[in-house]
């Protein structure tokens, strides 16, 4: 088929595409004044979820990536233009985040199963700041400390396959103004594949624009020579070291000025 053939029916579908597209919005627009009606939130990270997991079914396997990529943009923009409908009093959604090879999506009380897989694991919850969890109910907690109000809560997910491997937040600090925290746990099939670089990435472009942070802190416990090397890749620095106990060096503070490496 020459060249131009192929435009003529890129060109038709563009039509098309252009057509459903505003069909779409004119459909978003209507849920969006039933929300305002019945004071519901914009952002339905479950009903998002469905969308992307019918998405992920459905697709071919060459085009899986970009199809997730396509619908997270659709979700995107649908949520913007109920929240332009809705006006300033929703709340502002959670953006979905798509890396090389990961993509991130809000976190909710829905994901405690997956979640709970990993948190009742010691060899993962021996380098985080929280004890194994012996009940379903006890990551729930741990779920909705990291979703509270300012924070930014994600389980990250492979791009290609979908499948759930982790847990990303970044925390409002309670104890050094104007920081976030950074809380990362993968599992351990995910370890040592360069998953945590591509996140902590995505961390300073967050906390930055979307948490006005001027730093982001890390607490890793000291003998975790792979998170240490990995956060000083970054380029963050070890503030302080905690001990406990008789003395030995448990918890090294990491923190990134995001000031510095903007300017």
């Amino acid at each position: 088929m020459e060249l131009e053939q192929i435009r003529f029916q890129i060109n038709e579908l563009n039509t098309e595409l252009l057509h459903l597209f505003e069909k779409r919005m004119q459909l978003c627009g209507q849920v969006a004044e039933y929300k305002k009606e019945h004071h519901m939130d914009i952002f339905v990270p479950a009903r998002e979820v469905e969308i992307l997991e019918w998405v992920k079914a459905n697709s071919k396997k060459e085009f899986a990536t970009y199809d997730l990529e396509f619908f997270n943009c659709l979700l995107n923009l649908s949520r913007s233009y109920q929240q332009s409908i809705v006006g300033e009093g929703a709340a502002a959604p959670i953006p979905a985040v798509r890396t090389e090879r990961l993509l991130l999506l809000p976190l909710s009380l829905e994901d405690a199963e997956p979640v709970f897989s990993l948190t009742s694991k010691p060899d993962i919850t021996k380098y985080m700041r929280f004890d194994t969890h012996s009940s379903i109910e006890e990551t729930r907690s741990l779920i909705a400390r990291y979703c509270e109000p300012g924070n930014l809560a994600y389980k990250v997910l492979l791009a290609q396959t979908g499948e759930f491997i982790g847990v990303f937040a970044l925390k409002i600090s309670k104890e050094v103004p104007a920081a976030a925290d950074v809380s990362l746990f993968l599992s351990p099939e995910s370890w040592n594949l360069g998953y945590a670089g591509e996140i902590l990435c995505v961390a300073e472009d967050m906390a930055s624009n979307f948490m006005q942070a001027d730093s982001l802190l890390a607490y890793v416990v000291a003998d975790h020579i792979a998170s240490c090397h990995t956060l000083e890749k970054a380029g963050y620095h070890v503030q302080k070291t905690l001990f406990f106990g008789e003395g030995d060096a448990t918890l090294n503070v990491y923190q990134l000025s995001l000031h510095s490496k903007n300017n």
